[in-house]
């Protein structure tokens, strides 16, 4: 480090050599050491930087199963990005906002002018967000009722996590309508995917932690309860590359985020509201701070929801349930311990050698915006 202290860096380089420092001293560099030269120790720099504007819609639960299905899906084929990669990603984000409206935007960017990494991402993003979109795949949580998630129209939630399973198969090549065009590409990630990430099994389950309104039985985590939840399982599974829907309540409803992991005691969390984490410091739990533009919301811990691929043939979670709270939390360590230790390697997918076609882009109709068709929430509403 010597050499670099005699001559002062600035920006990325500047950056990189923090981080360099960091890991050195700390002895904490994580699985994947180095990218191109580049240090990336930090969760934060793991997680796939997708820039989402939500707006004012209610779309928080669809944006944030699509990061973390990406993001795990990403982690299991070993699609790596390289520093200089994650840089170009946030150029093109900021030119590309991933609007949640997909009827109130068109998705213009084509393989031909774009990476073919980068353009992956934002397909694979796509691909899973129109699917939970056109299923409907939001979760409520009725007033009074047992550790259970319905969705708005009274359904069991659960059941349609047994049609999401189907879809991460990788079966379905395109989605209709004229707002998911990239079929000749997602044709040839998906083909690829499911000769591995395709054959693997899924469980969903999760822990409530806070017995507000909503989940009468749940038992409210305390501050040591909360502490062990994180060393216990966040950490550990997270490091497995799998990352968390993180529920949050607040005194506008309900909304959901994505938990990247947790670092240096901060809860790195990614949000549809902006292209940054916000990073909450664990000894705040349950409490939850989010940035909102030029503001800070102030949120609880309600529940955190994990989505588990595992070899086909693997048994220890058969018994698993599909939801826990603190008086069931030993049950649930236990389960989720046991799968931290699940292989889960395969062969990295190597979007480069994949061929390339004109046809192979994104591209959309410009409809105007209905406001008035806006669903009305019944219990709970979702920011």
């Amino acid at each position: 480090m010597a050499a670099m202290e005699d001559k002062p860096l600035r920006g990325l380089a500047r950056e990189a050599a923090e981080r360099i420092k960091d890991a050195t001293e700390l002895g904490a560099i994580g699985p994947r050491s180095s990218d191109d030269g580049h240090v990336t120790r930090h969760t934060k720099f793991l997680a796939i930087p997708f820039s989402v504007m939500q707006g004012d819609e209610s779309t928080c639960a669809y944006v944030t199963l699509s990061n973390v299905l990406v993001n795990i899906i990403t982690s299991l084929a070993n699609i790596k990005l390289s520093y200089p990669e994650k840089m170009k990603l946030y150029e093109i984000l900021a030119g590309f906002p991933i609007r949640t409206d997909v009827d109130d935007m068109v998705r213009q960017i084509s393989l031909i002018d774009f990476p073919k990494k980068e353009f992956t991402l934002i397909v694979l993003f796509f691909y899973f967000f129109d699917w939970l979109k056109s299923y409907d795949m939001k979760a409520d949580y009725p007033r009074g009722a047992e550790l259970l998630e319905l969705t708005e129209d009274g359904s069991d939630f659960n059941k349609k996590i047994k049609e999401l399973f189907g879809f991460l198969r990788l079966k379905t090549k395109r989605l209709g309508g004229p707002t998911f065009t990239a079929s000749g590409w997602i044709n040839k990630i998906t083909t690829e995917l499911a000769k591995t990430v395709g054959k693997l099994k899924w469980k969903k389950t999760a822990i409530r932690t806070r017995n507000s309104m909503f989940g009468s039985k749940a038992e409210t985590f305390k501050a040591t309860d909360f502490q062990r939840l994180c060393q216990e399982v966040i950490i550990p599974i997270t490091n497995k590359g799998i990352k968390i829907v993180f529920t949050v309540r607040g005194d506008r409803g309900q909304h959901d985020v994505m938990l990247v992991g947790i670092e240096d005691a901060e809860l790195l969390i990614s949000n549809s509201w902006r292209a940054r984490l916000d990073q909450c410091p664990m000894g705040d739990l349950p409490l939850i701070r989010l940035q909102n533009e030029l503001r800070v919301e102030m949120w609880w811990a309600f529940q955190f929801t994990f989505y588990l691929p595992m070899p086909e043939g693997e048994s220890r979670l058969d018994d698993l349930k599909p939801m826990y709270d603190l008086s069931t939390y030993e049950e649930f360590a236990h389960f989720m311990t046991a799968y931290s230790t699940v292989d889960l390697t395969m062969p990295p997918l190597d979007v480069s050698t994949l061929p390339l076609l004109k046809s192979d882009k994104i591209g959309g109709t410009r409809r105007k915006r209905n406001k008035s068709k806006r669903r009305n929430k019944k219990t709970v509403s979702r920011v």
